[in-house]
């Protein structure tokens, strides 16, 4: 029985709980026990009261009645006999013996006591058990199987975890999931896992009071654990606040260890989420903490086992981050704790050794390149998910760090084969929001820390320069948005799996997402008093409980197309075959932003690279920028946003983002671009190159795909059969228009302030731009539907179904979203806080009561939903439809994402306000070229260049970004 389960039923001694009048009348006589002096007459009397009162009625021969007897017996009636006897009673339930059976000493002296010292006596006591059924209570199994799990005997866990699940149990016994949730994580079945914890939420608020805190606790600290090894790192903060909150009274806590693991448990956090200043203060508090804790505890109890070492986490992080001057004890001492420490350990080698290697690499010591890669060989074969593979990517950065580069390169080599393998076997066990969260924190680092270890070589002039840009470049193939191509995947095979049940279950699935995003803008607007000046009657809305149904639903729809294996699989082709489909003249790259890492494992430096291969490559090669990742992300960019803006002339952007590349691409005239961090920001056409006074737009055609793996998907050159048009939007369908425009107001598509008649300003060029570019659409003979006022309504979005061509003129708008929320809310939020307002949307905002109907806003969350994967072209015709949460390597959370999620295979999009009248000129020159025969590309690059000569400014002409082919 673990140490925290023994702490929960202590704390819980006092518990009270009436099963019936019986029990009541044992209560009645615990509280005349305890309201007299220790070993009073009184006392006793009551105490052995208690203790008849349980032998005769069984009722009250539960775990926790014989517990709390048991400590009558020990602190206010002195009775150890007694209270060992009734220990044993409770010890009988808990374990399932009966103590006149054969072997009953040896299980409770034996096995329980030496199963988690090695791998050995695991399996003995698993063995044990099955010769001894009797033994086989839900606790006894649990144990045994924790035990494995423990020591990674993972095929025999789950037969014993399996038999634990099965045992019938009644309410008034407590069962423990914390074990079987770890084993579950281990096995990457992360699905099973959220069920399970809640599960364990739903028993700390139905079980008896008895149990409450136990399960509540068990809630808490298991969804922390959660979080942890997902990699939601910023939730995990937030659960270990709340477990830490929930805490039984720590007063008896003399050498405050709670405290000091609570130290440590916010400094790994911090740690993990980036903020250094913080962690390392916290850890230098719990190295101070329990290095006090262990001193008191060792002079209440000279004989104790806790070890006086204290695990040197202070100094890691100093390591970590480059301040090995800081050390607090010469390195050499450092280490020789370290050895000594780990050598006193008494269990099993694969749990130790990794520990000490990792230590000893981190402090900068050389022992560890044996323990490392033996344990990696294992990992290869037992796949522990809980894990992940980061234990290569560590490995690796020791050996880059200490320029053992040959072995580099063969454990990159090694860790990228055992990733594609794990991100197919994981990714489609997860919901969307949960794969990304556990890739960018389990799986990402080795692909991250690769462009450090190619820049390396290639400044060495290392042999192994052209293979390792031929491997980044791969892995940029296989990796860039690696979600969003899961997310495509899984929609389809929920579409097309013929399956009435995954079909049912997808459309319930989709309604609750609808519920989930009414019940969030509600949620938000009686949260801004600015919006809505009603206090009262608020609608009691678990915005947390919603957010899990829609993932449980997920869930089951994944579980449900598990057989559908050939659909669900995640490839990705060579750099070659992309090669092989350029044509003379043309070249793709992909830019990557990556974290530089050579002798710091926390580097502050970020880069941009970018990957270059044409026609006749040999091998990719690689520009990298020289500005720095923070300048690029921050000062070129406001001196670029605000030149656009002001509509002042710019040079210098041109010599940041794309001098350097230019200067590779001599004699190339397109290029095939997949852009990354900034990028997405960037319309490079716009960027003016001062030594020819041309814009990018008159000297190279530039193409942007989400990923240069599109290069081997035909462009359509199939003619548009129909499309559907929605424009000028009555926002007050009451009045059919709202607030006009004065003279002297900037006429833009943006959408700034709250959804009420003042903010929503009336764009009435959106009705000429759809008109003109309907008539454009009828001259070319393409079925045509469009919507206009109150008829613009989302229900026409929802009820779309595959066509041509979808586009959409109206206010468009983005909120920055909350860097500091958890992973699993920060993808939510950005998809919810970027939208198109649509018919009816103040008349909704200004209701007394907000209806729990469709709003008028079609949110990116909703519109990754819709029905367009036979659409070729959606255009979206409004203000900053481009911008979104930026997640390195993944994308813009926000509309294009959407609408390429919901199957559209090109967007035209918006990267900052437009203006209405030349976005509807910009909108006819492009549909009058596209329709008569060009391809979007050619339509597009005409269309800039049309309104080039009218407007001049890139303000007007470079708003737009078609993307996708």
């Amino acid at each position: 029985m673990n140490l925290r389960f023994y702490l929960l039923i202590a704390f819980l001694l006092f518990s009270r709980y009436a099963f019936s009048q019986t029990q009541e009348d044992y209560d009645e006589l615990m509280t005349v026990v305890y309201s007299h002096p220790v070993n009073s007459t009184e006392a006793q009397a009551a105490a052995k009261q208690m203790y008849e009162l349980v032998e005769k009625e069984e009722v009250l021969q539960t775990i926790a009645n014989y517990m709390i007897l048991a400590n009558i017996y020990k602190t206010q009636v002195v009775n150890e006999k007694q209270a060992d006897h009734l220990m044993e009673k409770a010890n009988q339930l808990i374990y399932g013996y009966n103590p006149s059976s054969k072997g009953s000493d040896e299980w409770m002296t034996k096995h329980l006591l030496e199963m988690y010292l090695s791998k050995d006596q695991a399996k003995a006591a698993a063995k044990y058990l099955d010769k001894h059924p009797e033994f086989e209570s839900f606790n006894n199994l649990n144990m045994v199987a924790g035990a494995l799990s423990l020591f990674n005997e993972l095929t025999m866990a789950g037969k014993y975890y399996e038999k634990a699940m099965n045992t019938e149990l009644g309410i008034d016994e407590y069962r423990s999931y914390s074990g079987y949730a770890y084993y579950l994580c281990k096995m990457g079945e992360y699905n099973l896992v959220e069920e399970l914890i809640a599960k364990m939420k739903k028993l700390s608020e139905e079980s008896p009071e008895l149990w409450t805190m136990s399960y509540t606790l068990e809630y808490l600290n298991t969804q922390s654990f959660y979080s942890l090894l997902i990699g939601d790192y910023h939730s995990y903060i937030i659960d270990q606040k709340n477990l830490f909150d929930n805490y039984p009274d720590q007063s008896a806590d003399e050498c405050n260890f709670v405290q000091s693991s609570y130290h440590s448990v916010l400094a790994t956090a911090y740690e993990l989420i980036g903020n250094y200043d913080q962690a390392l203060q916290e850890y230098y508090l719990a190295d101070s903490s329990i290095r006090a804790s262990n001193l008191c505890f060792n002079t209440k109890y000279p004989d104790s086992p806790i070890p006086s070492y204290v695990y040197p986490s202070y100094n890691i992080f100093l390591a970590q981050i480059g301040r090995q001057s800081d050390f607090t004890k010469p390195l050499d001492q450092l280490l020789r704790e370290t050895n000594e420490y780990y050598d006193g350990l008494k269990t099993d080698e694969s749990i130790t050794e990794l520990g000490r290697a990792s230590i000893v690499g981190f402090l900068g010591g050389k022992d560890y390149h044996d323990i490392y890669q033996s344990y990696l060989k294992d990992l290869v074969t037992r796949k522990d998910f809980s894990v992940s593979t980061s234990p290569f990517s560590t490995y690796a950065f020791f050996c880059v760090r200490d320029r053992k580069l040959e072995t580099a390169f063969d454990t990159y080599k090694d860790l990228f084969h055992v990733n594609q393998e794990w991100i197919n076997d994981l990714i489609f066990t997860f919901g969307e929001k949960t794969f990304v969260t556990y890739y960018n924190s389990k799986l990402k680092d080795g692909y991250n820390n690769y462009h450090s270890f190619v820049r390396i070589l290639i400044d060495s002039q290392n042999s192994m320069k052209n293979k390792a840009l031929e491997q980044v470049y791969d892995n940029l193939l296989l990796t860039k948005s690696i979600s969003f191509k899961s997310t495509q995947k899984r929609k389809k095979t929920f579409v097309q799996s013929n399956s009435p049940e995954i079909i049912a279950r997808y459309n319930q699935w989709l309604a609750k997402k609808q519920l989930l995003i009414r019940a969030y803008q509600q949620h938000e607007e009686q949260e801004d008093i600015k919006v809505l000046d009603r206090k009262e009657n608020k609608p009691d809305i678990n915005l947390d409980e919603l957010q899990a149904e829609v993932q449980q639903l997920e869930n089951q729809l994944v579980q449900l197309t598990q057989n559908y294996e050939e659909l669900l699989t995640i490839s990705s082709p060579g750099w070659k075959e992309v090669r092989d489909r350029l044509q003379e003249g043309e070249a793709a790259i992909e830019v990557a932003r990556f974290q530089w890492k050579d002798q710091r494992y926390y580097d502050d430096k970020a880069y941009y690279a970018a990957y270059i291969i044409r026609k006749d490559s040999q091998q990719p090669e690689v520009v990298y920028l020289p500005a720095t990742a923070e300048d690029l992300d921050g000062k070129y960019y406001n001196l670029y946003r605000n030149t656009i803006q002001q509509r002042l002339d710019d040079s210098r952007s041109y010599d940041q983002y794309w001098k350097p590349i230019q200067e590779r691409l001599i004699g190339i005239r397109k290029v095939y671009f997949s852009a990354d961090g900034i990028y997405h920001l960037i319309n490079l056409p716009t960027l003016k190159n001062g030594e020819s006074n041309q814009y990018l737009l008159d000297e190279i055609q530039i193409q942007y795909v989400t990923s240069t793996a599109n290069l081997l998907e035909d462009e359509s050159t199939i003619k548009p059969k129909n499309s559907v048009l929605l424009g000028r939007p009555a926002y007050d369908t009451k009045g059919e228009t709202t607030k006009p425009l004065s003279s002297d107001e900037l006429q833009t598509r943006s959408f700034i302030g709250n959804f009420d008649e003042q903010s929503v300003i009336d764009l009435p060029g959106t009705e000429e731009e759809i008109l003109a570019v309907k008539r454009e659409m009828e001259k070319q003979r393409v079925q045509t539907r469009s919507y206009l006022g109150s008829e613009a309504t989302e229900e026409v979005l929802y009820d779309l179904e595959n066509p041509s061509i979808l586009h959409i003129a109206t206010h468009g708008y983005w909120n920055k979203t909350d860097n500091d929320a958890s992973e699993k809310y920060r993808m939510f939020n950005a998809m919810i806080n970027s939208g198109l307002l649509l018919a009816g949307v103040v008349n909704y905002y200004t209701a007394d009561e907000l209806p729990m109907s469709h709003d008028g806003v079609l949110t990116a969350y909703e519109a990754q939903n819709l029905a367009l994967d036979g659409t070729d072209l959606v255009v979206l015709s409004a203000c900053e439809t481009g911008l979104g949460h930026f997640d390195a390597g993944e994308g813009v959370y926000g509309l294009q994402r959407a609408f390429r999620s919901a199957g559209a295979t090109s967007i035209i999009n918006s990267l900052w306000k437009v203006d209405d009248q030349a976005t509807k000129d910009f909108m006819i020159a492009f549909y009058s070229h596209y329709l008569s025969g060009a391809t979007k590309l050619h339509a597009f690059t005409a269309a800039q260049k049309s309104m080039q000569t009218k407007y001049n400014d890139p303000y007007y002409w470079g708003a737009f970004v078609l993307v996708g082919r």
